[in-house]
Parts: structure tokens; sequence; C-alpha cells
């Protein structure tokens, strides 16, 4: 059954309040490391290997190499 995807605005959540007053910002999108660190196609694959190997696959159906 499709379902609507969860939208949380980061002001809405207390642990993101350190990021966003230091990098003087409004949203986390805007703070200085997010696109290096969350929009970056290669950090995000050696971020995703560092989890594969210390959680373990995620599951049979999940693509590995995409």
């Amino acid at each position: 059954m499709p379902s609507e995807r969860e939208s949380q605005c980061c002001r809405e959540i207390e642990a993101t309040e350190y990021r966003r007053v230091e990098g003087n910002v409004q949203c986390l999108s805007h703070h200085p490391g997010f696109q290096a660190n969350c929009t970056n196609r290669w950090v995000l694959e050696m971020s995703f290997h560092e989890f594969v190997q210390q959680e373990g696959p995620i599951g049979d159906e999940e693509p590995r190499h995409e």
C-alpha cells in the first residue's frame, strides 16, 4: 500500500540546534558542511559501505552498487 513520505523540519528536532547555531543558519541544508557531506555521491557511497561493514547487510532486496 503506498503511503506518504514523512517530512520533518530540522527546526523540529532539538538535536540539530547545535549545528544550525554553529553554521549560523536557519536550516541544516544551508550549513557549510551539508553539501560536502550529505549530497556528495562519493561520501554517501563510502558511508554506506562503512555502515554495511559495521551493521551487516540491510536486506537481500537492497541494491549494493547503485
